[in-house]
């Protein structure tokens, strides 16, 4: 084997970020902006969490001792991660005509357009803010989720293909973080500013956002081997691949990242972290999944039809196209499967729309943190943040700041809101520590996810910070 030279992981993750901002995707903002912040509300550099691993206790996560088992994934839910297009907001020619023609929907404060000035009444210049909305599903299937009759650690689904017990469910987001040592960047404190997520629902029961700071596993599919779609085969000949009980890893390291340079090889290669085709899928998960299906509510079951339709769960699909205007989706559901990995990168010949239909021009992998290495090792600072409207009260559950403001809403009328500011000191008592982690030195990677909640949460994220300060560096633990 001849030799071969690794780039430090550090200008690794810098040149991919830049390729990202390249690919067609929504424009980025940097990470560190003015204020004494690293900014993390940006949604291209998010991807689908692992299962939280050593925390086995009932209730949190068995399931995360599994290894090479399905189980390992039963209780992923749906999370959706995006920023609403100003299409939608601001009414253009490519809008679709129903939402163009119905202001109420475009008044929905969970896909409206926000200005500075609702958050930061001092601004002299009142302009729309790119918020990240996290939606949580916890009663539908997440990605790579093949739960059916239950199990040890899970509760199985309903005729209708949703979860039962959705507020045992989770769904969450990891990415890597550029700066791995917050203690030297003098980091201190979590912050967001979040829209009142129970506005239309204040008997809503709510749940709880977790926040880990540490070394996060990118083996999403636990197997110990590395999903990448570059490395997949380019024809219909599967070559150079091993078979796990997810799917298809490929045996051979590419070069690039990237996809192999053919509008052929796309559709090969665009198939997410199993490796595996819908019309595969349907073949390999036939006796673990769709089988069991049959079995339990027959075939013509909903559940069935569903699980059918995308066996995996994870089929992607752009917020706009005839589809979707054909049933006058909503803006909230355009997104909800906007972050699927199978088929997220069509090249513009493959696009079933006039124009391109991609979230990315990049492969989906494991390796998140692209150093060439799958990171599996889980130690990891753990913050919890409840999400109920009886603790949203200023000085309680780290919020330090409440502002209203009076809107003026696309159908005219005005409404009054709350935002909320939380700031995690990153050294609280509460914080629990999980793995063998002592300091913030060595923090590679930040996961968030949600547990608990037995209805649809929409959080918008006007601001996601990690605060730096001059003066208070952060001390060994």
């Amino acid at each position: 084997m001849g030799k071969y030279y690794r780039l430090p992981a550090r200008f690794i993750i810098i040149a991919a970020f830049l390729l990202i901002n390249l690919s067609g995707c929504q424009k980025d903002e940097p990470e560190e902006k003015a204020g004494n912040v690293i900014n993390l509300n940006n949604p291209t550099h998010w991807h689908i969490a692992s299962t939280p691993q050593h925390q086995t206790i009932p209730g949190m996560f068995p399931e995360g001792s599994l290894h090479n088992d399905l189980g390992f994934r039963y209780n992923s839910a749906r999370l959706a991660w995006y920023i609403i297009d100003r299409l939608f907001t601001d009414t253009q020619a490519n809008t679709p005509s129903h939402i163009a023609n119905d202001p109420d929907q475009r008044s929905m404060h969970y896909v409206r357009q926000v200005l500075n000035t609702e958050i930061w009444p001092d601004e002299t210049n009142p302009r729309p803010i790119p918020v990240m909305n996290m939606a949580f599903y916890p009663n539908e299937r997440g990605p790579y989720n093949f739960d059916v009759a239950g199990s040890p650690y899970s509760s199985g689904i309903n005729m209708d293909g949703t979860l039962k017990d959705p507020h045992t469910r989770w769904g969450g987001i990891m990415r890597p973080m550029l700066f791995t040592n917050l203690a030297e960047a003098n980091v201190t404190h979590i912050e967001f500013w979040v829209l009142d997520p129970f506005i239309y629902q204040p008997a809503h029961e709510g749940g709880d956002m977790y926040i880990n700071l540490g070394h996060i596993s990118e083996d999403v599919l636990r197997d110990g081997e590395k999903a990448f779609e570059n490395g997949l085969p380019v024809t219909a000949q599967v070559i150079n691949v091993d078979t796990t009980i997810w799917g298809r890893v490929p045996t051979i390291q590419p070069i690039v990242h990237a996809f192999a340079n053919s509008a052929m090889a796309r559709k090969f290669q665009d198939v997410g972290l199993n490796g595996l085709s819908t019309e595969d899928e349907r073949t390999f998960y036939a006796e673990p999944f769709l089988d069991k299906i049959i079995a339990l509510f027959g075939e013509n079951s909903q559940a069935y039809q569903l699980a059918w339709k995308d066996p995996a769960a994870d089929d992607y699909h752009y917020f706009l196209g005839s589809q979707l205007d054909q049933v006058q989706a909503s803006i909230l559901d355009r997104y909800k499967r906007y972050n699927g990995l199978e088929g997220n990168s069509p090249t513009s010949d493959m696009s079933p729309e006039p124009y391109p239909t991609h979230s990315t021009l990049l492969p989906n992998s494991e390796d998140i943190n692209m150093d060439g290495i799958l990171n599996e090792t889980e130690r990891y600072f753990q913050y919890t943040i409840s999400l109920r409207p009886g603790d949203m009260t200023k000085g309680n559950n780290f919020i330090t700041d409440i502002r209203e403001a009076t809107v003026q809403l696309a159908n005219g009328q005005t409404e009054t809101v709350r935002w909320y500011q939380f700031q995690i000191p990153l050294d609280h008592p509460t914080r629990q520590t999980i793995g063998n982690i002592s300091s913030f030195n060595d923090i590679p990677f930040m996961r968030i996810f949600f547990k608990g909640f037995s209805e649809l949460v929409v959080c918008r994220f006007a601001t996601l910070e990690l605060a730096r300060s001059s003066n208070k560096p952060l001390q060994p633990m």
